[in-house]
């Protein structure tokens, strides 16, 4: 192999990876929107916002709900207006093409009674995004 070709595929190598890294940021940067959204909007506005046509969510146990319009409706008749949601993910990572990721780490759900007493649930989440028309798409959470 010559040292022009070796070049060249260690170029390709680090400019992948650059892409990589900024398909990373981005991700993180659709989380945090997505998170500022929800808590401006609400959940209807945000979760369905943020989602695909193709989205599925798995909710309460082992229901799956699938597709934008069937998330709205979910959370426009179930979401507590009162109940605040957030979370940072821990991990992230994209594709070697950049079209798909996935993030994990940790929410905190928080919702007063009708006394004002918070309870709050905390757990885990696991999300799968996909780049659909240069933005990043919700497709499982």
């Amino acid at each position: 192999m010559s040292l022009s070709a070796m070049a060249f595929f260690v170029l390709a190598a680090c400019d992948g990876q650059r892409s990589v890294e900024q398909a990373k940021r981005e991700v993180i940067l659709a989380e945090r929107a997505f998170e500022s959204m929800l808590a401006a909007q609400g959940m209807a506005a945000a979760f369905s916002h943020f989602s695909d046509t193709q989205t599925v969510l798995l909710r309460q146990g082992d229901s799956l709900i699938m597709g934008r319009e069937a998330i709205w409706v979910f959370y426009s008749q179930n979401a507590d207006p009162r109940a605040s949601l957030s979370w940072a993910p821990q991990f992230v990572d994209v594709s070697n093409d950049g079209t798909m990721a996935y993030t994990y780490g940790h929410y905190l759900y928080q919702v007063p009674d009708s006394s004002g007493q918070i309870t709050k649930h905390r757990g885990v989440f696991h999300s799968v995004w996909k780049r659909k028309g240069g933005e990043w798409k919700l497709v499982w959470d």
